[in-house]
């Protein structure tokens, strides 16, 4: 098992070694581009963070979690991730007070009792309610085995505590008030201890802090999700080739959030007739991805395209794509490996 552990690691230190780094760009020619069919507005290429309200997490239907603070402490981690996500800018919780109603406004399908001008400080608003906060305790007999030397081994009686947490979270869009994307979290925390009791059952006093310790959890584990949504569009300007690598420049860079190395995708916005309706519609087609280069300022960035299935064209956007980190793989082997005991 340790061999395997020990592979796994130097394989994912060798592909966190591969970077993306342009040497000068007076190597690369300009490749002309054309227009895409459907070009951003001008509000649409104006760069900045994107303004997020956040409202509290409902925990009024699990007492255990009402006692823990759970919703403050999801809360809490939520707006850290959010936060330190680099694009995103959190609106002042008084903000965010006044958006909890017209949450429940929406859900009730009730016209809304803001302005306009209120609904308009924001492009997305988040809220979140959990499903489940559930303590268990369970009580594992004295265990005494003799191994083939004849050595006596023994495992005193003890607890097993376990708790877990899961919930949603929903985007909206401001101000239709619309769910745009619903995301779930669910994980747990566990540990033991000596028994001082016999009994199917015994509740120690950290009770809360598990609670919250694996509610934070569950958050941290779904970041990927709300950031890639939330993540700035970044719109193409003009392309380059040395003749064997593309690279493009969009119009977002450090202040926006981007950083050398990251992966992004590219997404052409296409139309398309309903067969059913006979409208057309339009959607967004990935079709190119990407690694952030070294040739980045506060709003501009260089991007080696790695992968192309379609001609990339002035007016495409690539938006960050989050995945896993290092320490991310070794925590997920760590849990399957700790519930296999």
């Amino acid at each position: 098992m340790f061999r395997s552990f020990a592979s796994f690691v130097l394989m994912l230190l060798f592909l966190g070694g591969c970077g993306a780094s342009i040497g000068s760009l007076e190597a690369f020619a300009p490749v002309p581009l054309e227009d895409s069919a459907f070009m951003p507005t001008k509000e649409e290429i104006k760069s900045g963070k994107t303004k997020v309200i956040l409202t509290p997490i409902d925990d009024t239907k699990f007492t255990l979690a009402q006692k823990a603070n759970l919703g403050q402490s999801l809360y809490v981690e939520l707006e850290r991730q959010l936060s330190t996500s680099g694009t995103v800018e959190i609106l002042d919780r008084d903000i965010s007070q006044k958006f909890e109603n017209e949450i429940r406004l929406s859900e009730l399908n009730q016209a809304s009792q803001m302005s306009e001008i209120d609904l308009s400080v924001a492009k997305y608003a988040i809220s979140g309610s959990l499903s489940n906060a559930q303590f268990v305790s369970r009580f594992v007999q004295t265990q005494r085995w003799q191994d083939k030397k004849g050595k006596v081994h023994l495992i005193p009686a003890h607890y097993i505590y376990t708790a877990s947490v899961s919930g949603i979270l929903k985007i909206y869009a401001i101000p239709s008030m619309k769910v745009l994307k619903t995301i779930e979290f669910s994980d747990s925390a566990r540990r033991s201890e000596d028994s001082k009791y016999y009994g199917s059952s015994h509740y120690p006093s950290d009770v809360g802090g598990m609670l919250n310790q694996a509610g934070r959890s569950a958050i941290h584990s779904t970041r990927h999700d709300f950031k890639n949504y939330l993540a700035p569009k970044g719109y193409i300007m003009q392309q380059r080739s040395d003749g064997k690598k593309k690279i493009v420049q969009v119009n977002i860079g450090k202040a926006d959030g981007l950083k050398t190395g990251e992966e992004v995708d590219i997404y052409s916005v296409q139309s398309s007739t309903n067969p059913f309706t006979q409208e057309e519609e339009t959607e967004s087609i990935k079709i190119a991805r990407g690694l952030i280069s070294n040739k980045i300022d506060e709003h501009r960035a260089w991007i080696i395209i790695e992968e192309q299935s379609q001609e990339i064209k002035l007016g495409d956007y690539i938006k960050a794509n989050y995945t896993k980190e290092f320490f991310d793989y070794i925590n997920d082997f760590t849990k399957g490996y700790s519930g296999l005991i």
